[in-house]
């Protein structure tokens, strides 16, 4: 899970991506205790990988919220899968191979 440390790091990462990202680093309520809050759950490997998808958007001007990194971190999942074995996920429908080797 992701350590006050690692979100550091990618508020780092960010701030460095997007030199117009000014976070609250100070006070009761900043941008380190925001994620703590947010991605405190999510294994720092993942957090940097959906982080890193979202600057990597082309034409992106501006650090991603709270929630575009969230919907990145859901994507993970479904990242290098061709359209049809996609579709079939959202569809609940496992690949063959999986069946295959849940059936072994």
């Amino acid at each position: 899970m992701a350590t006050k440390e690692d979100v550091k790091k990618e508020i780092e990462y960010l701030m460095v991506c997007f030199p117009n990202f000014y976070p609250v680093l100070e006070g009761e309520i900043n941008i380190i205790s925001v994620f703590m809050e947010k991605f405190g759950d999510v294994p720092s490997d993942k957090l940097h990988e959906a982080i890193a998808d979202c600057t990597d958007e082309p034409g992106r001007k501006y650090a991603p919220s709270i929630g575009e990194i969230k919907y990145c971190i859901e994507q993970l999942q479904y990242k290098g899968l061709s359209d049809f074995d996609l579709e079939m996920r959202r569809r609940g429908l496992k690949p063959m191979e999986e069946v295959n080797a849940e059936g072994l």
